[in-house]
């Protein structure tokens, strides 16, 4: 398994796993008076792109592959056209944006259940809900439905926010009491967001000449509101691979 550089993207086995394209975020952004039709097109390309670069045989996606709750849209139908191009399987892991989505199925892309499933090794889910047991009998799950990032403040005051990856390991007391075989050797990776125009769900890191730190607790997942993973020793790894040290070291409140 290998993050891509400067990518939120992993490898593993050949295959290339991705989470939360939320696809027709044009939509929303029209409702704010911003005007913007090609964002889903271009980010469908992007991810081809990569499919074809890493020469990937199948692509999992995370969750939230669109960014309406309810239904599929035509910007969505037409990013997965673009991406059922590259003519390997597809297969998505419902999150909780993905209502709806089995329209896509006539385009041959597999619909997973949101409990998730393993892949040579690896727990994929999207992070919304609790993931299967055997998820967690992995040495790693790979989550998404978050959106990580980390956000640094210059001396003059300027803000600069992009994607992070949190890799964390299990808190074996109060895993115990939610599956009937933990894990104690688990792992979990959170997954930045594909999307770029999606903010942070959870565990925004802020940072700087004198940092006020703080952490964001919205639509946390259920893994993540029961502290089954020992969040205070995770490790932040910004996509270029730096590695910026434990939430703990960042006085995270």
């Amino acid at each position: 398994m290998r993050f891509l550089y400067n990518v939120p993207a992993i490898l593993h086995k050949g295959a290339l796993i991705v989470g939360d394209l939320h696809f027709g975020i044009e939509e929303r952004m029209h409702e704010k008076r911003v005007f913007a039709s090609n964002i889903s097109e271009s980010l469908a390309n992007k991810l081809l792109s990569i499919v074809k670069k890493t020469k990937a045989k199948r692509l999992f996606i995370l969750g939230d592959v669109k960014d309406n709750v309810t239904c599929v849209d035509d910007y969505t139908l037409r990013a997965f056209e673009i991406l059922a191009s590259a003519g390997i399987p597809i297969s998505v892991v419902r999150g909780n944006h993905d209502g709806g989505i089995e329209r896509l199925e006539f385009l041959g892309i597999g619909i997973l259940s949101s409990k998730g499933i393993v892949y040579e090794g690896l727990g994929l889910a999207h992070g919304h809900s609790w993931p299967g047991e055997e998820c967690m009998q992995e040495e790693y799950l790979i989550s998404a439905h978050q959106h990580p990032q980390i956000e640094f403040v210059d001396k003059s005051g300027k803000r600069h926010t992009e994607p992070a990856w949190f890799v964390a390991g299990a808190n074996f007391h109060t895993m115990k009491k939610h599956y009937k075989s933990p894990n104690k050797n688990l792992k979990i990776i959170l997954m930045p967001a594909f999307n770029p125009l999606v903010g942070s769900n959870a565990y925004m890191l802020k940072s700087g000449p004198n940092p006020v730190n703080s952490r964001v607790s919205i639509h946390l997942g259920p893994l993540l509101r029961n502290k089954i993973f020992k969040w205070e020793d995770a490790i932040i790894y910004r996509l270029t691979g730096e590695a910026t040290g434990k939430i703990k070291w960042n006085n995270i409140k």
